[in-house]
């Protein structure tokens, strides 16, 4: 195997070269490192960003209901219980304190 063989292999013509600056000479302190960063933005010529949120609304409602009714039920229930529980608690103190 010589070099022509490997310098034309597709594993090295595919690679990556990442290449930092660096500030300063290279002393015993970690030293800042400048890099690119990469900016993402919407196209100014994309009028519908959000169009699929109100797409089929009473569908997407219907669904979530369907699946979670009985999770939201078994959460729900005793609240609802403790909240009728201490208004009819309050109410008989009340008549019990009128005299």
């Amino acid at each position: 195997m010589g070099i022509e063989e490997v310098d034309k292999s597709p594993v090295l013509n595919c690679s990556v070269v990442v290449h930092f600056q660096i500030d300063r000479p290279t002393t015993m302190a970690k030293q800042p490192v400048r890099m690119k960063a990469v900016v993402y933005a919407l196209s100014p010529f994309q009028q519908k960003v959000m169009s699929g949120l109100w797409k089929d609304l009473p569908g997407k409602i219907k669904q979530k209901v369907s699946e979670n009714w009985l999770n939201a039920f078994l959460f729900l229930s005793p609240l609802v219980g403790t909240y009728a529980y201490v208004q009819q608690y309050k109410e008989k103190e009340k008549l019990a304190h009128r005299y």
